[in-house]
Parts: C-alpha cells; sequence; structure tokens
C-alpha cells in the first residue's frame, strides 16, 4: 500500500490596523486598542488563526463658553447671534474632532431722548446752554456700549431793559 498523505499546517498571520472610534473585523465591532484574535479554516479545512494588533485613537469633543458683545469671530467665521455652534477640525491621526462653541452675544445699546429746558440743561453732570444734539457713552450691565444723544432744545429767557423817569408814582402792567 502506498500513502499519498498531504499534510496541511495550521498557519498563523497577524496584521496591524489603526481607527478613529472603532473598528470593524468580519463583523465584530471594537472599540478600544489591543490585540484581537480569530480562528478561520483555510480551503482545505486547517486551522488559520488571524491576530490583529489593533489602535484605536478616540474621537475628540469639546465645549467652548463663551460671551460677547454684538459679534464673536472664531475660526474665520462671524457670529453675531446667540446660539451653539459646531466646528470639525481634525486630529493628528486623522479623528473627528469637534468643537462646540456655546455662545451668548450681547448687543451694544443706542437710546435717543429729548428734552426741552429754559436757559440751561443739566445732564450727568454735564450742563448745556445751547440747542443741539449731546452724545454720552456708558456700559451695559453685559459690558457692552451704551451710547446715548440727546437732542436738546433749550429756550432762552427774554429780559428787556427800558429806563423811564416818573415823579411821585409810575404805573407798569397795571402795578
Amino acid at each position: 500500500d502506498t500513502l499519498h498523505l498531504t499534510v496541511y499546517y495550521s498557519s498563523n498571520n497577524e496584521f496591524s490596523a489603526t481607527a478613529c472610534g472603532s473598528y470593524t473585523w468580519n463583523n465584530s465591532i471594537y472599540e478600544t486598542s489591543g490585540d484581537y484574535t480569530q480562528q478561520f479554516h483555510d480551503i482545505h479545512g486547517a486551522d488559520s488563526t488571524v491576530t490583529l494588533h489593533l489602535t484605536i485613537f478616540p474621537a475628540v469633543t469639546n465645549d467652548i463658553n463663551d460671551t460677547a458683545c454684538n459679534s464673536y469671530v472664531w475660526n474665520d467665521s462671524t457670529y453675531t447671534q446667540t446660539g451653539d455652534y459646531v466646528q470639525i477640525f481634525e486630529t493628528v491621526h486623522g479623528c473627528d474632532s469637534t468643537v462646540t462653541l456655546h455662545l451668548v452675544v450681547n448687543h451694544s445699546a443706542v437710546t435717543d431722548i429729548a428734552d426741552t429746558a429754559c436757559d440751561s440743561f443739566t445732564w450727568n453732570d454735564s450742563t448745556y446752554f445751547e440747542t443741539g444734539d449731546y452724545v454720552q457713552h456708558f456700559e451695559t450691565v453685559h459690558g457692552c456700549d451704551s451710547t446715548v444723544t440727546l437732542h436738546l432744545t433749550v429756550n432762552h429767557s427774554d429780559s428787556t431793559e427800558f429806563s423811564h423817569v416818573a415823579c411821585y408814582s409810575y404805573t407798569w402792567n397795571g402795578t
């Protein structure tokens, strides 16, 4: 008798992979770095062991809280309204880095008031004697500019002097 024997040996294979967040290998999902082994059978039915050396780089998320007056510039984008703004960057490993800006935008205040006075008008330690528009700058409770314009009309009192000579009495406006 002659035996024609073919022996198929088990094989061991290894490979390395990197991924962002998770890695899928033969319907298995891996979310942490490590060495993972799976058993297969080759076309002859011999065992085949494959080892995966996996490195998982996590996705990065960051939150920024900020407050601004009127507008806010962030990475070449200008925001003028309160809101949450998301920008996506890439980490050194090529993974997503998501940054959320929680922004509060306070706006400057502009106020106009009109008033009329006789001869002079005092407003916040300033006294005005002439009709005109006068501007004063303040700060809002949020630290933004507040501009107040006073539209003032100053009416001047009239005074007239005259001289008159009288003997014994003089009647002026009924007196």
